[in-house]
């Protein structure tokens, strides 16, 4: 198998763009100087679940990355060496441009506030060692929170037992927490929740689901297929504040997946070139793109007054979409290998 899968980077586009959308038009609609203009737009609306594609994503990823890993400590170094140069490249780049972005919408950072992401540790285990509130950096980094606990269970679970029992026990938590947030006024129901979302388990049911048309797309077992498509079917189901509308195109989203699984038209469209570029630099654009673009949107707004609404996205897409690709196409991989040299001189 090759080592990466161009239609999985052309996912991997398209989730980014819904959440640029997302955070451009409808996240933040009382600081940007053109308000809700789109923000009622299904793909502007729902962009936010550019999030969940991209655990589905993870969850195949991750999967093959696991049956490529002769141990547990070899797999998460592989996730180490795979994210922490970009996080570490991109938190730098935050954290010096914080007086000059100063309109962003988190407000505020200092110093501490780089913890969370370099440690991929998010913020509220940070307070509870430190004892004080951290700041975030940027709001976008809570994902990878999400995704380094989803590493070490899955991990776990794939070496100490098998491939199968990995993606069935994370279905079954999912569905526990699921359930148990049904329950809460039961005093062990209330600490058994409570104990799921500190790993973050109501997210697990998009994990499981990647990982189940992981098995379909090489095996070519059609079980795994519908295992996969049931368990994301679930997990939009427990989505929070489900309306008809957000359901309607959660399912397109989810099925969207699965459609790309079995048809070769579609594959073939996600590979276009746009698509794949997109795709390749999507980890470190989407760690840089909510606070610089909403603080260029609203400068623009300051030194132009009303513009069309589309043309405020011309400076953040020049700024941050070629400072993403020279990020993902020159500095991540020479920091990785920087990193590696160290490591083999110990």
């Amino acid at each position: 198998m090759k080592e990466r899968i161009d239609y999985i980077d052309g996912l991997r586009g398209l989730a980014i763009i819904l959440v640029i959308l997302y955070h451009a038009f409808a996240r933040w609609p009382e600081l940007v100087p053109y308000g809700g203009a789109y923000s009622e737009y299904a793909l502007v609306k729902h962009g936010w679940l550019g999030v969940e594609l991209f655990f589905i994503i993870s969850g195949f990823v991750i999967l093959l990355t696991l049956e490529r890993s002769k141990s547990f400590s070899q797999f998460l170094f592989k996730r180490f060496i795979r994210l922490f140069p970009a996080m570490f490249i991109c938190t730098i780049i935050i954290y010096i441009t914080l007086p000059f972005f100063n309109e962003r919408p988190l407000g505020e950072a200092n110093l501490f506030s780089i913890l969370p992401g370099l440690t991929f540790i998010e913020p509220r285990w940070w307070e509870f060692i430190l004892g004080f509130e951290i700041k975030p950096l940027e709001g976008s980094f809570w994902t990878l929170y999400v995704e380094v606990k989803f590493y070490l269970i899955s991990g776990l679970l794939f070496f100490a037992f098998s491939r199968n029992t990995m993606i069935l026990t994370l279905s079954f938590l999912f569905l526990l927490q699921g359930i148990s947030s049904y329950f809460l006024e039961n005093t062990f129901v209330f600490f058994v929740n409570r104990l799921l979302n500190l790993f973050s388990i109501s997210y697990f049911g998009w994990f499981s689901a990647g990982a189940a048309f992981y098995v379909y797309f090489s095996e070519k077992n059609k079980k795994f297929l519908i295992l996969g498509f049931t368990i994301s079917f679930i997990s939009l189901l427990l989505i929070e504040n489900l309306s008809l509308n957000l359901f309607f195109y959660a399912l397109i989203i989810v099925g969207f997946f699965k459609v790309a699984l079995l048809s070769s038209f579609v594959r073939q469209a996600l590979s276009n070139k746009i698509l794949l570029i997109i795709g390749s630099i999507s980890y470190p654009l989407y760690l840089l793109h909510e606070n610089i673009m909403i603080s260029l949107i609203i400068k623009q707004g300051k030194i132009f007054g009303d513009l069309y609404p589309l043309s405020y996205m011309l400076l953040p897409i020049v700024f941050l979409v070629p400072l993403s690709y020279f990020i993902a196409r020159y500095f991540e991989p020479s920091f990785r290998e920087l990193i590696l040299k160290f490591i083999s001189l110990k």
